[in-house]
């Protein structure tokens, strides 16, 4: 075997495998899709960030306080559910500090201003939190909480 046929043997095996590898690095991140992966962990912090604001909101109840203090109007199926931030239902001045180190807000979106999750009071006397989720699987996370009105 001459040594050019031995050059081009040697690169045609080099080929092959940068070709196998590379097939095996786009078939591996196809299968762990990252994106999906990020999506769930940004709905697990919207449920998490819900569950802070339910424990916050009762704990609020508890102390005497009502659904007006908070500046909460809107009737669930009647109404739209309010923003909570800033722009409508201001949660940040009657729960940070004695209830909360600070507001939760969406991951992507949300600011003090519009944290992203939204909320309103059902008629039998509970209240909806509500965050719109990415997962196609799951369009909103929501968090009902029965209190006494």
């Amino acid at each position: 075997m001459d040594k050019d046929q031995k050059n081009k043997d040697s690169l045609l095996e080099i080929l092959v495998v940068v070709s196998l590898i590379l097939i095996l690095v786009v078939v591996t991140i196809v299968a762990i899709n990252p994106a999906r992966h990020f999506s769930q962990t940004r709905d697990d912090q919207r449920g998490a960030d819900l569950d802070k604001l339910v424990g916050s909101i009762n704990n609020y109840f508890q102390s005497g306080r009502s659904f007006e203090s908070l500046g909460i109007t809107a009737v669930c199926g009647v109404d739209s559910p309010q923003i909570i931030g800033r722009s409508e239902v201001d949660l940040e001045k009657h729960l940070v500090a004695e209830y909360l180190d600070k507001l939760p807000v969406d991951p992507i979106s949300g600011d003090s201003f519009d944290t992203g999750y939204t909320i309103c009071i059902n008629p039998e006397g509970s209240f909806t939190l509500e965050a719109k989720g990415e997962n196609p699987v799951v369009t909103a996370i929501e968090r009902t909480e029965s209190f006494p009105l």
